[in-house]
């Protein structure tokens, strides 16, 4: 199923600088590869991927604002994978 409303976060306040779609290998060296997307990725289909960038921070600071990708099913729930891999459904905007 698709996923919509795709989006990544750094820390608490900081939201992905760029993303593209994502085709192939990458590692450390290369150039994002694919089309340049709008954030947030309105929908993301099976078989998609899309390659989020951050600013360019210092490994510290990148480090302490560990990325969080949001996304909403299919069934209208929103939720948020961290850096550890752990899914969980998201907070309500504005809850505490």
């Amino acid at each position: 199923m698709p996923i919509h409303a795709v989006e990544v976060r750094f820390g608490s306040a900081h939201t992905a600088a760029e993303v593209y779609e994502w085709r192939g290998q990458w590692n450390e060296a290369s150039e994002p590869r694919g089309e340049r997307l709008t954030l947030p990725v309105h929908v993301l289909g099976p078989g998609r991927a899309a390659r989020f960038l951050s600013q360019h921070w210092s490994p510290t600071t990148l480090y302490n604002n560990r990325p969080t990708l949001y996304f909403t099913d299919d069934n209208g729930v929103r939720w948020m994978l961290d850096s550890y891999g752990k899914l969980d459904e998201a907070p309500a905007p504005g809850a505490p």
